[in-house]
């Protein structure tokens, strides 16, 4: 009524990043399921999908609060771009799992098109550390990165593969995020390296054996995303550098945060979702805070953060047949002095093994 207050919950960094001037038909009259469609790159590409006039995206994750929020945001684009599309872009979020393959087909099966398209973009960093050291709750479990990437990767494919050969579905493309990590070592990372080399195997193998499908592996280098800012959890600024917070009780893991007297928070105090993690998170380091700057020049040298527009670009390039399926690298890039320049993309064969050199033994 007139005068009572109002409040509208705050829209998450990660859902102001997209580029209000992009624009492109390339999806008119299509239909494209995000998974991790609710935050960084898989939001990016989201976004993007419905400034190119696509019939329906669908958002996927298990944030359920994170999903409200963006579907929100693209519901708005979408009003901005309905007069050069001729019709506004139905936004759908469904609350899922990719480690769940009931919830999958839920988010396949909620629009009433079929899926022209499918992006698979949900990723947990796993466990960090000496890896002598992991516990045995690092395997198995909602924080197991193998389990989640790799498997959730694996489940997401499978899935598609079926809807698309149930509902025989033309020329369908399928495109999944990987990491320059499944290439490159991941010091003090190895569960995640391992779940993103994987998932390199799978695509590549899926293109050695699938003629219906169009399928394509991204992997990009660090990205502008909450991703690489909640690496600065656990840390405060002391002399101009980032040092473990004072009473730390012990090695902090990028989903926990820092409560009363160093202790390590995992299920966070958060009944609304909190941050665009998993379960109950800790809420997202904000990208202003200024612990970032002193991780990203702690973790590169000489170079930016991608942004998540510039992997967005790949994943519809690839989505929407203009280029070729492949195995696509968005690598890091060296600041132009604005720090806003694209990445150099490269293209890589899928029996990369070949271009490793052979030494006798």
């Amino acid at each position: 009524g007139a005068g009572a207050a109002t409040s509208c919950p705050p829209v998450p960094d990660t859902l102001n990043m997209f580029n209000a001037s992009y624009t492109g038909r390339r999806f008119a009259n299509r239909t494209v399921a995000v998974v991790g469609g609710t935050s960084g790159m898989g939001f990016a590409a989201a976004a993007m999908l419905v400034q190119e006039c696509a019939r329906e995206v669908l958002i996927g994750s298990r944030n359920a609060r994170q999903g409200q929020l963006a579907q929100l945001v693209l519901e708005g684009i979408a009003r901005s771009s309905r007069p050069r599309c001729g019709t506004a872009t139905a936004a759908t979020y469904v609350q899922m799992d990719a480690t769940d393959r009931a919830s999958i087909r839920k988010l396949f099966g909620a629009s009433a098109f079929a899926l022209d398209a499918v992006v698979h973009t949900a990723a947990i960093p796993g466990w960090t550390g000496d890896f002598s050291g992991l516990p045995d709750a690092a395997f198995l479990t909602a924080h197991d990165a193998v389990y989640n990437n790799l498997y959730g990767g694996t489940f997401v494919a499978l899935e598609a593969m079926r809807y698309w050969k149930e509902r025989r579905v033309p020329s369908p493309a399928l495109v999944i995020t990987s990491s320059e990590n499944g290439m490159d070592p991941c010091p003090g990372c190895a569960q995640y390296g391992a779940s993103k080399h994987g998932l390199i195997g799978l695509a590549t193998s899926l293109v050695s054996n699938t003629s219906d499908v169009r399928v394509s592996v991204v992997l990009p280098g660090l990205v502008d995303t909450p991703f690489t800012w909640n690496q600065a959890r656990g840390n405060v600024v002391e002399n101009g550098t980032l040092v473990p917070a004072p009473g730390l009780s012990g090695p902090i893991q990028i989903w926990q945060c820092v409560g009363e007297n160093g202790t390590l928070v995992e299920d966070g105090n958060c009944p609304d979702g909190g941050g665009t993690g998993y379960g109950c998170p800790c809420p997202d380091v904000a990208r202003d805070d200024p612990r970032v700057p002193l991780l990203i020049g702690m973790l590169m040298a000489n170079t930016t953060l991608i942004h998540p527009n510039s992997v967005a670009r790949e994943i519809l390039a690839l989505a929407s047949g203009t280029v070729a399926p492949g195995v696509v690298v968005v690598p890091n890039a060296e600041p132009n002095g604005q720090g806003a320049s694209p990445p150099s993309t490269r293209t890589c064969p899928d029996n990369m093994w070949l271009q490793c050199p052979v030494t006798d033994a």
